[in-house]
């Protein structure tokens, strides 16, 4: 067994805009451990992170390298998140977030085009 302390949770906080930069208001973002499955619930993930109406988010998470998936409509997690192709389109997107201790410059997420 191997146990690796992660520390005490740091803030990251961005925006997310769609295709032609308007904020997505109501949209849920999603971090992943880089190189781990989504699993819907604790202890897989951390919460989603929902956006307000300027498309900003703030969040608290262990330090770690994340991927990074947004979801426009939070009743739709399940099934984007299950969809490979949404995978794929997000991961071209989005690149792999690295949280590290201190503070973290803003994230800020630009939906690709549908």
């Amino acid at each position: 067994m191997t146990v690796v302390e992660r520390g005490a949770p740091v803030r990251i906080s961005g925006t997310v805009a769609d295709a032609t930069n308007r904020p997505v208001a109501g949209g849920s973002v999603i971090l992943v451990p880089n190189g781990a499955a989504y699993v819907p619930a604790p202890p897989g993930i951390l919460a989603p992170a929902s956006t307000d109406q300027n498309g900003a988010f703030t969040w608290w998470v262990p330090r770690g390298v994340y991927r990074v998936y947004v979801v426009e409509d939070p009743a739709e997690i399940e099934q984007a998140m299950g969809d490979p192709d949404f995978h794929k389109s997000q991961e071209q997107a989005f690149p792999p977030v690295t949280v590290l201790a201190g503070e973290n410059p803003a994230l800020k997420l630009v939906l690709p085009s549908k």
